[in-house]
């Protein structure tokens, strides 16, 4: 972190069950996700700004939510 709007997820081969990916006042932003069996792929919208998001993951029994500076 920062990233280019694309980065990958990794979660010890627990599957992902929900991605929601946010920017700072709480909107809901585009996002293309490819899942594999050890994580994801996630590709941020070309329209995005440079700017903070947070990146809402449930995965297993967990809940995470990480920071992500998008730079371009």
């Amino acid at each position: 972190n920062p990233n280019s709007g694309s980065f990958r997820i990794s979660t010890l081969n627990q599957s992902i069950r929900r991605v929601i990916i946010f920017d700072y006042i709480g909107r809901v932003v585009p996002f293309q996700m490819e899942q594999s069996n050890d994580g994801a792929s996630v590709t941020l919208g070309e329209d995005l700004l440079n700017g903070v998001y947070f990146l809402n993951i449930k995965y297993g029994k967990e809940t995470s939510v990480i920071k992500i500076i998008l730079v371009r």
